[in-house]
């Protein structure tokens, strides 16, 4: 039985069932029109397999140092923000906001990070940085959240993540989940790091699912699977038990040509290539999406034989409202 949402007499629950079925026929009615249901990630071949980033989940992403996580979630947050015009909240706590910034500006200007950083770069190009700003301002004014605060507790991430969704804010990365913290009072009843690294997932995905928002989380891995050269497995998530339970998605970064291979072991050449292994996949199937990744200025994209599957315009995104209730911040101070 369906109740009306609209009677103050029906109970909260069943008033939230009603809106579920509502946003259930708006995500079917868009995907007949050639929508998607998510928030893409802006890789045609990821997007394949995990069908965009759905409300209410943890999607976590892990690789090896230097693989480049923290690149591929900045190529997350530029594509929902320059091409589906979403709101978007950066929790950066490996890099201060201006180093971000400079590494989104060396990908769309294609310079080298040291380059841009320096201003070793030709006159022709300052033009090229001058023509963009216009945007690249109306951009971060309304649509672009970043939060430097080094080494913040969970409370902290939980409070300001119910005050962005509030303001209107659809998707939240972090990067990076091993970051995190926890207060005095979440301290005295985990007595290790796993502990707390199950705390702080667990803590994650039940604030995706009061938000009703994806979160998108860069985890490390374990330093066995970081120097094993072969592919990464879900087992070599640092703490995985914890994470990878909470996780609906996980999905492992691999350069083969970081480790000095010209071939992969499908005799795919490497260079400028990277995998997005889909070892996790809770609403879909398992798979490698291969995408284009130029190591001189941090840029993932597509590859030539994807560029072809145009995205639909913004319209046809499924959007995100936030329809629970306004966070009581009292019950969860951020410590």
């Amino acid at each position: 039985m369906i109740f009306d949402s609209e009677n103050p007499n029906i109970p909260p629950d069943y008033r939230k069932e009603r809106a579920a079925m509502r946003r259930l026929i708006q995500d079917a009615e868009i995907g007949k029109s050639g929508g998607l249901p998510g928030i893409p990630c802006g890789l045609v071949a990821l997007d394949r397999i995990t069908n965009c980033w759905s409300n209410s989940t943890l999607n976590v992403i892990a690789g090896a140092p230097s693989m480049g996580c923290t690149s591929l979630l900045l190529a997350f947050m530029r594509n929902a923000v320059t091409h589906f015009k979403r709101e978007v909240a950066f929790f950066s706590l490996q890099m201060p906001c201006q180093k971000l910034l400079t590494k989104w500006l060396s990908i769309d200007m294609e310079l080298p990070f040291h380059k841009l950083a320096t201003g070793q770069f030709p006159d022709h190009q300052w033009y090229e940085i001058s023509k963009l700003l216009p945007d690249w301002d109306r951009d971060l004014d309304n649509l672009v959240r970043i939060i430097d605060t080094p080494a913040p507790t969970i409370g902290k991430i939980v409070a300001d993540c119910r005050r962005l969704r509030e303001e209107g804010t659809e998707l939240f990365l972090i990067d990076n989940i091993n970051r995190i913290t926890l207060g005095k009072r979440e301290r005295a009843i985990c007595t290790n790091r796993t502990q707390e690294l199950s705390y702080i997932a667990r803590r994650l995905k039940t604030l995706a699912l009061e938000l009703e928002a994806p979160f998108v989380v860069v985890s490390n891995l374990n330093r066995a699977g970081a120097d094993r050269i072969p592919r990464p497995q879900l087992s070599d998530l640092r703490d995985s038990g914890a994470i990878e339970n909470e996780a609906d998605t996980v999905v492992l970064l691999y350069r083969a040509e970081y480790y000095g291979h010209t071939d992969d072991d499908f005799g795919n050449f490497t260079h400028n290539r990277a995998e997005l292994i889909v070892a996790k996949n809770t609403f879909g199937t398992l798979d490698t999406a291969s995408v284009e990744f130029m190591s001189a200025y941090g840029r993932f994209g597509d590859l030539p034989e994807d560029e072809h599957d145009a995205y639909p315009p913004p319209a046809l995104v499924a959007p995100f409202p936030f329809t629970g209730p306004k966070a009581n911040r009292m019950d969860d101070p951020p410590f």
